[in-house]
């Protein structure tokens, strides 16, 4: 992103300046103190009469050279730093200009989703009237089937018809398995139920139920 690419680029820019300022630094500070080593053999040298120290005014002036460009070093350090603060600080208002506008374009996403989940589950709440009313026609069957037996006087094999249901509904809740916490394979008052650990899970991990997983696995396996 343009906004991470600044950033990033601006930091790198001082920070490389930083870097080269403290290497001079170094460099000037080894040098101060061999010369200053050297400064001292010398005065000891001439005070004990072993050797003239003539060109003590060249060295002590190149002490102060290189002092002052030590002190000018260290401004130069700590004006880097606080360039590199306000640098920053002058982005700050772009972040934000691309914080809310990438924040106005996730809220439209997820109005956009929500709501599509809001009409899923109406429709599934539809599909559920559905199941009912289908239910309702097979108790029909198998009272019409019950009444022609009796008029008939002759008992059906296996007269009693029934639904089978999507082994994706049966569960109760979720019991610990080698696979995690998945919901148990029963039948009941739960069948078509979504437990809320099962919407929490969703949320957080972006992974679709177990259960959901196995049913699109084997439904896809079928078409092969």
């Amino acid at each position: 992103m343009k906004i991470f690419n600044t950033v990033k680029e601006t930091k790198e820019k001082f920070d490389k300046r930083h870097e080269e300022l403290l290497i001079q630094k170094g460099q000037l500070k080894k040098e101060l103190v061999d010369l200053r080593k050297e400064f001292e053999a010398r005065i000891e040298e001439d005070e004990l009469g072993g050797k003239v120290f003539t060109d003590k005014p060249q060295m002590k002036e190149k002490l102060r050279t290189i002092e002052d460009e030590l002190e000018e070093i260290e401004l130069r350090i700590q004006t880097n730093r606080r360039g590199r603060i306000q640098a920053l600080a002058d982005l700050v208002p772009a972040i934000r200009d691309w914080k809310s506008k990438r924040k106005t374009e996730l809220q439209k996403k997820y109005d956009k989703v929500t709501e599509e989940v809001a009409e899923a589950v109406v429709q599934y709440f539809q599909k559920l009237v559905e199941v009912h009313k289908i239910r309702k026609e097979f108790d029909s069957l198998n009272a019409d089937v019950k009444a022609l037996q009796a008029d008939v006087g002759e008992t059906l094999e296996d007269d009693k018809t029934s639904l089978k249901d999507v082994q994706l509904w049966y569960y109760t809740e979720a019991v610990a398995t080698s696979r995690g916490y998945i919901p148990s394979v029963v039948g009941g008052a739960t069948k078509y139920a979504i437990m809320q650990k099962e919407i929490t899970d969703t949320l957080n991990t972006g992974q679709l139920p177990r259960r959901v997983q196995e049913y699109l696995e084997a439904k896809k396996g079928a078409k092969k």
